[in-house]
């Protein structure tokens, strides 16, 4: 694989052959700043670490269902700016308060058991952009009213979550107060 030495992108999305062997393969890849591995469902903890040594903007580990918390003793995740850990069994409320993510620009949580806490600790990012928070059971109206405050905010994705449209509506007002274009998606 000397001839992808210089790659800085790689998508393996969707293939259910991927397993951990090949991120032992790919963990030379020192320029590789964007991998996407949603719904690779062999990889587990171990391949994950194996790439401890890349310096990772964009990760995408979407539907990996074998991962656990520990991955995240492996990813650089300081200088992540693209996070999707939707629909694994990170536990991802316990993650998110024990990591810095306040380079993250775009985090993705679908399905996931994050709290209204973990609004409250998103809403003080000034970097996060997109913020995706479908099918997260565990999301109140509270937890919504705390986005309020994040001025960096492009994109939330709200859709079924136990959220009143009440709760909806203010957020979507107080982004316009303040001038702010918010595009809030709810299905």
């Amino acid at each position: 694989m000397d001839f992808l030495t210089f790659l800085e992108g790689l998508s393996l999305k969707g293939n259910i052959n991927i397993s951990d062997e090949t991120l032992y393969s790919i963990s030379h890849l020192q320029y590789l700043k964007e991998l996407d591995l949603n719904g690779c469902r062999k990889i587990t903890n171990s391949g994950i670490h194996s790439l401890f040594r890349l310096n990772l903007k964009r990760i995408s580990l979407n539907g990996l269902n074998r991962l656990t918390n520990s991955i995240f003793d492996s990813i650089n995740i300081q200088n992540l700016e693209v996070l999707d850990i939707g629909m694994t069994n990170i536990d991802c409320a316990q993650c998110l308060l024990k990591y810095d993510l306040s380079n993250i620009g775009s985090l993705s949580l679908t399905n996931t058991n994050i709290t209204d806490e973990i609004l409250e600790v998103l809403a003080k990012s000034r970097n996060l952009k997109f913020l995706s928070i479908c099918l997260c059971p565990n999301i109140t109206n509270i937890g919504l009213n705390y986005l309020k405050s994040t001025h960096s905010l492009d994109n939330l994705m709200l859709t079924l979550n136990p959220i009143s449209s009440d709760a909806v509506l203010k957020l979507q007002t107080e982004y316009l107060i303040r001038s702010q274009n918010v595009d809030i998606l709810i299905l």
